[in-house]
């Protein structure tokens, strides 16, 4: 809409109808803003590899390729641990989208783009931006997480050996 127009119109009206209609021409010109505000967050990919060893441990890369739209700080992996299972990280890297290579992100307070710490015993975080960096615009980032869980096998008094992982167990 033309303002030269808005403004002609709202002159010749009544002061409170000018007032709303003010409102309202400010309200339309703020929405698509807020709508470029909205948080999305989605995972086009994600890829695991894992190994199983006959000590039962589960070594796993996990590649996560994540896309961030609006004021999102970075990314967080909940673990599932059950029957007295660990967790240890081996490292956790953000891939270069230039080259392709994994750069190692580092333990920290989260308070740096790249840092990563442990919320609680199963709950990971990583910084890819600062609250005050712009929010991000449809950004795609790729994360390898590294880490092993232990008790993954468990053997059993009859000689069988219990699988226990994702929250299902069978006997093998």
């Amino acid at each position: 809409m033309n303002l030269d127009r808005i403004a002609r119109r709202l002159l010749g009206m009544r002061t409170a109808t000018a007032v709303v209609a003010a409102l309202i021409v400010v309200f339309e010109t703020a929405v698509p803003s807020l709508h470029a505000q909205a948080r999305t967050l989605n995972w086009p990919l994600v890829s695991v590899t894992a190994h199983l060893d006959a000590d039962g441990g589960l070594e796993v890369s996990e590649q996560q390729v994540m896309q961030f739209s609006g004021s999102w700080n970075g990314g967080e992996r909940v673990f599932n641990l059950r029957f007295g299972q660990k967790i240890d990280l081996d490292g956790l890297y953000r891939v270069d989208s230039a080259t392709g290579s994994e750069q190692p992100m580092r333990a920290g307070d989260l308070s740096e783009v790249d840092e990563y710490d442990w919320a609680n015993s199963t709950t990971l975080r990583w910084r890819s931006r600062k609250t005050s960096d712009p929010p991000f615009n449809r950004t795609t980032i790729t994360h390898v997480l590294k880490y092993a869980y232990s008790n993954i096998l468990i053997p059993q008094d009859d000689g069988s050996i219990l699988l226990v992982h994702n929250n299902t167990s069978a006997c093998l």
